[in-house]
């Protein structure tokens, strides 16, 4: 039996009926001209609604102690009350009898009442026998025996109730709040609590279902009250049981488990097994909404007992298919899986596809939690091809009761009209038989005559009547047939399947709007059988034409059954193409012969796309390279990838259930690691997402550094589904980065720290020693005659020599102490806390400790230290300050004879005295112009011609005489003049160069030093550019040249700065190199032109294989860089030749010429340009 909407119109035309002859309530009905009996099952039955137990046996006693002259309404009252009461104690079959004695009852006696009554008892009991056909049948039976009866106001609400119940059970919400809102507004006209507390039951159930939890809320509230007034403390409880649920999901699970404790207390008092079921079963699912997994597992257990105890399957579905969702909380999936598969086997058992869609849903949720995609698909697959049979077997078999009743309307017109004519024909032939016969007997006897014409008369009004009558009968036929088609095309043009019906010749008969769309109709039926080829129909492959003796609509014309056929069609109404999945039935006529096919399809293009979009996710997900992990909502693992796996070493069965947190304890203590892990989620909470480095463990045990980016996945009501991890074990990047910082910030031959480490630590020991009112002392050490070593035994000797010198240098300092390597032979040590007493006495151990000899190979040798010491805040407040006093003070050591340290005394300020003077006439050099540019020759070695000059600055000092660059450059950076300076360098050089420009020279490139301050000024770019502008001077004519340490003392900043000018056109290299401590990561970053190699590898390049190696390493690095390289310093002819050999672009030197002033640069050009010793000046 199916549920139509006819069931709605009986509705309404009881309300219409009832509406106004409800005057008369249950409880005048229940009076004393009732009767005793009745008056007796009036009090049993209100008391089933407070007292279980003793109205069942109340209901017990009055049925066996009935007297014989009962009537049959009040025997079939007194059955309906004790199956009323059986039900709601649980005893099932008994009731059903019982109700079923009543009905029989009723029904032989016409007591419409008493069947009414009974099939309402079928319909609840129906419920717990998950019996489906009487779950749908008995409210609409009940309503219909009502119709005419008033009175009973808590019948029709109690019908009205269950109709709508049917109606939510079965997915049809439309029909459950139509039934819903006519029961209420019968109830409100009537005004009879039994029959309000149900309208307000079903409106509630109906409010919820369509999530309007607050007008759910105010009709559960408003049955409490019409329960009070009746009073049913069963339905009390029962709005106490809606009204919690309904709290819980506005204000917060905890606030309506006191209201949900209540109503289980009142349905324990009340006494009904089901009812209580349902009050534990709402208490259990509040529970676990709190979060609390066990205490909702017991109280479903005692659910599950209940409804087992009585073999209720409906609620035994219910409890396996909610406790599932406990234990997968509690991460038991063994057990969720076990429920689920429980749940399942009852649905399919009872025929409910609802029930069984939402099972195969549910285990393939936990199927993907255990890690079981495949087995995931598989049953959501099977649960949508469920949830679609059922909508098709609906939808296909009203489609073909429509078009049977269509033809049976069809052929029942002809016959009639068949029948009409026979009538007409027969009325025709007696009429001339009784004209015959009133001739004759006219002529016998007129008096019989007028006799026979009187009653002919009436005779003929009679058939005249018929005629009428048979007229009228065939209009509302034709009429009923039209409507009948209205309706058919009405459903047929409303449905978004598409639906095509043929004869048995393929021809065909009808098709709906989105058929003709689909399949690329116009508006008119083709003639013919028809052509399968114009539709578009393709195989799997989407290029193969579907074999039209194949398609489903002609298999059905053959006779037989075609379920989910997936076809892909494409055709000029739909280029895009879409996957069909068609349904096909043969027509049979009343002898059970095919005249013909219907076949019904649905566009499933987006169930293949989301199935496709499924196996990709899943495939992404196990082969992506970087380990993920998929959380719930209480941030517990539900799956990981074979790639987190492998760097963690757990199996996927080892990590479901857990916390992120719990893999990574033991990285810090306890309070760290909550906080640390409490942020993370706050901010993902917060934010959607954190990201950042952790320390994780692995199965093993060991800690490892990983990258982790966490976020949220939000459903589509923007609330949080899951959280997803994404993980990278960074271990070899830390190892690259410790290397990194070992290179930037050690000495790569001793591993002391280098300078710029040294620095960063002088800097803190000072700020500790000014805090906390202490002194520290400054140890600058050189180790005297070293450079004997190397030039006698080799640099491999020396390198031995300082190595040795670290490791005893190490040995003897504190813990607090800071051992340095400045560079070549020198040595720094910083001793925080330390007097002067404490720094000779460290000074003195240096001593003795390299007094030792040296083994280095076959070798044994000695070495002596000198050593400068300075004190804080005696010799100085600022790091470069007392380094500069303890230097000073070194060469005073060896002044005296080495091997000795001496402290920095006021003597040694004589050089600082230097330093001051030349700072203040260099104040004045610039506007006196005492201040020049001379201009060394730049030659390429593979042509020998002049390809650009470096412009060096020269001070020529009345006071002081020449003064070198290398003197006065640092004074005019402590002192900031360079800043000035500088400028006019670069006005002078670039003018010079466009002078030279002007005077016909080659064109040439101007190379211009810059110092570490004019470098660090953020208008450096904008400074060179208007001075070339000026000038109007190309910028690739200029070059300018850095020293290791200005690019490298910020690499980051010297990246910008660099590529800055280099957009702009000018050249840079960088000078000196091989001497500082370059980046090779930030250098491959510099936009560059060359590498100069400094002269202190030249310098010994013919003698020494070791400098020889390294200016073979630069030209090589160079090259791979893709920078050209110059050489300075060249002073001899084999040095040329070796750095040509050694492929060595440009030099620079004496030996191609000295710095001299333009005027002799110029001149240059005048000799021999083949000649390369005609540059050489001096």
């Amino acid at each position: 039996m199916t549920i139509e909407k006819g069931a709605i119109g009986r509705v309404i035309r009881l309300v219409l009926l009832l509406g106004a002859g409800w005057a008369m309530t249950l409880s005048a009905q229940s009076g004393g001209d009732a009767g005793p009996i009745l008056n007796e099952i009036w009090r049993i039955r209100i008391l089933a609604e407070n007292n279980i137990p003793q109205a069942y046996s109340d209901a017990k006693s009055l049925l066996e102690g009935l007297p014989n002259d009962a009537s049959p309404v009040e025997r079939s009252a007194a059955l309906n009350v004790l199956a009323r009461a059986e039900r709601s104690f649980a005893l099932a079959g008994e009731a059903d009898r019982h109700a079923r004695e009543a009905l029989a009852l009723a029904r032989t006696h016409g007591d419409a009442v008493g069947q009414a009554e009974a099939w309402l008892n079928i319909a609840e009991n129906a419920i717990n026998l998950a019996d489906l056909d009487a779950v749908k049948q008995a409210p609409e039976e009940a309503l219909a025996a009502l119709e005419g009866v008033q009175g009973r106001p808590d019948l029709m609400g109690e019908a009205m109730m269950r109709s709508a119940m049917v109606y939510i059970r079965f997915g049809k919400l439309e029909e459950t709040v139509a039934v819903a809102m006519e029961g209420m507004e019968v109830a409100r006209r009537s005004g009879d609590p039994l029959m309000l507390a149900y309208a307000h039951h079903a409106l509630a159930v109906a409010f919820d279902q369509t999530h309007r939890k607050r007008e759910a809320l105010e009709h559960f509230t408003r049955m409490r009250d019409s329960a009070r007034q009746i009073p049913s403390r069963k339905l009390e409880a029962s709005a106490l049981n809606g009204m919690a649920a309904m709290l819980g999901k506005l204000d917060g699970a905890k606030a309506a488990e006191p209201m949900l404790r209540q109503s289980v207390a009142l349905h324990r008092e009340v006494g009904g097994p089901f009812y209580l079921g349902h009050g534990l079963f709402t208490l259990a699912e509040n529970l676990r909404d709190q979060g609390r997994h066990a205490e909702a597992l017991e109280a479903m257990g005692q659910v599950l007992e209940i409804h087992a105890q009585h073999n209720n399957r409906i609620g035994m579905w219910w409890v396996y298919f909610t406790r599932s969702n406990y234990h997968e909380a509690l991460h038991d999936l063994d057990a969720a899986m076990g429920d689920a598969e429980q749940a399942d086997a009852i649905a399919r058992n009872i025929g409910l596809p609802v029930y069984a869609a939402r099972s195969l849903d549910r285990m393939a949720q936990i199927a993907a939690a255990q890690g079981d995609h495949r087995r995931a698909f598989e049953l959501a697959t099977q649960s949508a091809a469920v949830t679609r049979e059922d909508e098709q077997v609906r939808i296909s078999g009203r489609v073909m009761e429509l078009t049977q009743r269509y033809r049976e309307e069809s052929n029942k017109r002809h016959i009639e009209a068949l029948e009409r004519l026979s009538e007409q024909q027969n009325a025709q032939l007696h009429e001339q038989n009784l004209q015959r016969r009133w001739l004759i007997v006219v002529l016998v006897l007129s008096i019989a005559a007028l006799a026979v014409t009187m009653y002919l008369q009436r005779r003929l009004r009679h058939s005249l009547g018929l005629l009428s009558q048979t007229n009228l009968s065939l209009e509302r036929s034709r009429d009923e047939l039209t409507r009948q088609r209205g309706i058919l095309q009405s459903v047929l043009d409303s449905m978004g399947d598409g639906v095509v019906v043929a004869n048995a010749s393929s021809e065909l008969l009808l098709i709906n709007p989105v058929a003709r769309r689909v399949l690329n109709l116009t508006d008119e039926l083709p003639e013919g059988r028809m052509a399968p080829d114009r539709f578009g129909l393709y195989l799997d492959d989407k290029v193969t034409r579907y074999p039209a003796c194949d398609l489903p609509l002609a298999r059905a014309i053959r006779g037989e059954s075609c379920d989910d056929v997936e076809i892909y069609a494409c055709n000029d109404a739909i280029p895009e193409g879409r996957w069909l999945s068609v349904n096909a039935r043969p027509l049979q006529d009343r002898s059970g012969g095919a005249h013909g096919a219907v076949a019904v399809f649905s566009d499933i293009s987006a169930r293949k796309r989301a199935q496709a979009q499924v196996e990709l996710s899943a495939q992404v997900f196990e082969q992506s390279a970087e380990g993920i992990l998929i959380f719930d909502t209480e941030r517990r693992i539900l799956s990981a990838n074979r790639a987190y796996c492998v760097v963690s070493g757990y199996a996927p069965h080892e990590l479901l259930g857990r916390r992120l947190s719990e893999l990574s304890e033991g990285a810090l203590d306890s309070d760290q690691h909550r906080q640390l892990w409490s942020g993370i989620w706050r901010q993902v909470d917060g934010n959607g997402q954190w990201q950042g480095e952790v320390q994780n463990r692995r199965r093993r045990g060991e800690l490892y550094p990983a990258f982790i980016s966490v976020s949220a996945v939000l459903d589509t009501h923007g609330m949080v589904s899951n959280y997803i991890c994404i993980c990278r074990d960074i271990s070899q990047h830390k190892e690259a980065e410790q290397h990194i910082r070992q290179l930037a910030y050690f000495d790569a031959l001793t591993e002391l720290p280098n300078r710029s480490l040294f620095n960063d630590r002088i800097a803190q020991a000072i700020s500790h020693a000014q805090r906390e009112q202490q002194p520290l002392g400054v140890l600058f050490l050189d180790l005297d005659r070293f450079k004997n070593i190397n030039d006698s035994l080799g640099h491999h000797v020396g390198d031995e020599v300082l190595v040795e010198t670290a490791r005893r240098l190490e040995r003897i300092k504190r813990a607090e102490d800071t051992v340095s390597r400045l560079g070549g032979d020198e040595f720094i040590l910083l001793l925080p806390g330390a007097d002067s007493d404490g720094a000779a006495h460290v000074a003195g151990k240096i001593i003795d400790v390299l007094a030792e000899s040296f083994l280095v190979g076959a070798h044994e040798l000695s070495v002596t230290p000198s050593i400068g010491i300075s004190m804080y805040p005696a010799d100085g407040d600022g790091a470069g300050v007392l380094i500069k006093n303890a230097d000073s003070a070194m060469y005073r050591a060896k002044q005296d004879g080495r091997n000795t340290f001496r402290f920095f005394t006021p003597e040694m300020y004589v050089r600082a005295n230097r330093v001051l003077q030349l700072e203040n006439a260099l104040r004045h050099a610039l506007e006196r112009d005492q201040l020049a540019l001379h201009y060394q020759p730049q030659i390429d070695l593979r042509s020998g011609q002049i390809i650009g000059c470096e412009a060096l600055m020269r001070w020529h000092s009345p006071e002081f005489g020449i003064v070198s660059p290398a003197e006065f450059i640092p004074i005019a950076e402590d002192s900031g003049q360079v800043l000035a300076i500088g400028e006019w360098a670069l006005q002078t050089a670039i003018g010079q160069a466009k002078a030279w420009e002007r005077a016909g020279l080659p064109p040439l490139t101007m190379a211009v030093n810059l110092s570490v301050v004019q470098f660090r000024q953020r208008n450096l770019a904008e400074t060179v550019q208007r001075i070339l502008e000026q000038n109007a001077l190309a910028s690739s004519s200029l070059e300018l040249e850095l020293t290791e340490r200005v690019a490298m003392d910020d690499p980051v900043t010297a990246v910008d700065i660099i590529n800055c000018l280099h957009r702009q056109g000018v050249k840079l290299s960088i000078d000196d190199f091989g001497t500082g401590y370059s980046s090779l990561a930030y250098l491959k970053q510099l936009n560059l032109h060359r590498l100069k190699i400094d002269r202190s590898f030249v310098r010994d390049i013919a003698d020494d294989p070791d400098d020889r190696e390294i200016v073979r390493t630069i030209i090589a690095l160079a090259r791979g860089l893709g920078l050209r390289t110059i050489a300075e310093g060249v002073e001899t002819c084999e040095q040329r030749d070796i750095l040509a050999q050694e492929g060595c672009d440009e030099c620079q030197g004496y030996y191609f010429g000295k710095p001299m002033p333009p005027e002799a640069f110029i001149d240059l050009f005048g000799s021999d340009p083949e000649r390369a010793d005609g540059v050489v000046a001096a």
